[in-house]
């Protein structure tokens, strides 16, 4: 049964959603009226109210400890269960959330299994080559920091020399601000990479906000539907590093000069890079009100429930409508302000049932132990400043954190 088909016939279009943070995903696939299978790490709660079958790499057991995620994900791991589940299903297309991106192999699996909806694999690999991307960037004359690889000590110190202290050293292939570090001097720099022979990036250190756009595109045109103030490395979050990413503000509270500058290069990125449906690009917006370019995610965002809720719109609709049927949506101007934080843990916990706050996403089954510094869960809030939302969620984080079991030692 072929996609197409299915929505003609009025029947209901099988979609399997694949990444490390599929929920807010699932939601929106849903009640844009899908069904749903999902295949992702952690087996978050609420996410299993609106799918008809999921699978996890942890299975969650009260009592455990959920582990570590370096130590338990993998690629491979979300391709296997993907695949265990085409085995009895035939779906109608995939859909990407993070953790995917960075790994060509695994996206040709899945385009075995069924059709990717969005972008190509192709295009994917076209803008997660960083390197060749920031080198993409220059040429079509848009701020990026200058970005050099090397595979060991002797090489970063070369590149750092050439670029100028601060740099930033960045593996080949991550999400989420992992293992991502500022050196502020050969020494910083040399402690972090002295025992790595697994070849990484240094990177011009760009000082300013971290800032994202969120786009929706077709083959001819895209459109940015909101600038969000990104939210990084929040120590008092549990965030496991300096560039963690612990959620965002949308939209942006900054001059309309500056997010409309925001607007165009993103959008003229991902015309330049050929992307379809809903693709994030991630910025830094400098002293002067200038963004620079970060990288491209060419897939559904951490953002997705905050600008649905400042636009009142369904994003699986948008991006099918864009990258199926080449058709933008008509999307109003963001109303309000939706802030997530997500939650990592202070403390090794035990987890209660966090179904008592309905703020709460992300959910783990009650009585799982959470690492310190890994993920817990996401809070949700929303206002009519961007201030005021930021200050409620952080207290309900802080309610979140005040109903944890903190555990002295695992």
């Amino acid at each position: 049964m072929s996609w197409h088909l299915a929505r003609r016939s009025g029947e209901r279009g099988l979609l399997l959603l694949v990444g490390v943070d599929v929920a807010a995903l699932a939601v929106s696939a849903h009640q844009a009226g899908y069904r749903v299978h999902v295949v992702d790490v952690f087996g978050d709660r609420e996410c299993r109210a609106f799918t008809e079958r999921s699978l996890s790499i942890v299975e969650q057991v009260s009592g455990r400890s959920c582990g570590r995620f370096e130590a338990v994900f993998s690629p491979e791991a979300l391709l296997n269960l993907a695949e265990k589940l085409a085995r009895d299903y035939s779906y109608d297309g995939v859909i990407l959330s993070s953790g995917l991106e960075d790994s060509p192999e695994s996206l040709s699996r899945l385009e075995d299994i069924a059709p990717l909806l969005g972008n190509t694999r192709q295009a994917i690999s076209g803008v997660r080559d960083r390197k060749r991307f920031h080198e993409s960037l220059s040429r079509l004359g848009i701020h990026g920091p200058m970005t050099l690889s090397a595979s060991n000590v002797v090489e970063a110190k070369e590149a750092a020399q050439q670029l100028g202290y601060p740099v930033v050293l960045k593996p080949n292939v991550g999400f989420g601000g992992a293992n991502i570090h500022r050196a502020l001097n050969e020494e910083e720099l040399v402690r972090i990479t002295e025992k790595r022979n697994d070849g990484f990036l240094v990177q011009q250190y760009v000082e300013g906000v971290a800032a994202s756009t969120s786009l929706i595109a077709t083959q001819d045109h895209s459109v940015a539907v909101t600038v969000n103030r990104q939210i990084l490395g929040v120590a008092s979050l549990g965030a496991p590093g300096a560039f963690a990413y612990c959620g965002n503000i949308v939209p942006h509270d900054d001059s309309e000069k500056v997010n409309s500058r925001c607007r165009k290069v993103s959008e003229k990125v991902v015309e330049a890079f050929g992307l379809v449906g809903s693709n994030g690009v991630d910025l830094v917006i400098d002293h002067s009100g200038q963004p620079w370019v970060i990288e491209v995610n060419p897939r559904f965002q951490g953002t997705l429930e905050c600008v649905e809720t400042v636009l009142g719109a369904n994003l699986v609709e948008a991006h099918l409508a864009a990258s199926l049927r080449n058709r933008l949506p008509k999307l109003g101007k963001a109303k309000g302000y939706c802030v997530r934080l997500i939650l990592y843990s202070r403390e090794p916990s035990l987890v209660p049932d966090l179904r008592q706050f309905s703020w709460v996403r992300d959910i783990p089954i009650p009585g799982v132990i959470v690492e310190r510094n890994e993920p817990l869960c996401s809070v949700v809030a929303t206002g009519d400043r961007a201030g005021p939302a930021l200050l409620k969620s952080a207290e309900l984080g802080e309610a979140v954190y005040s109903s944890l079991q903190r555990l002295e030692c695992l």
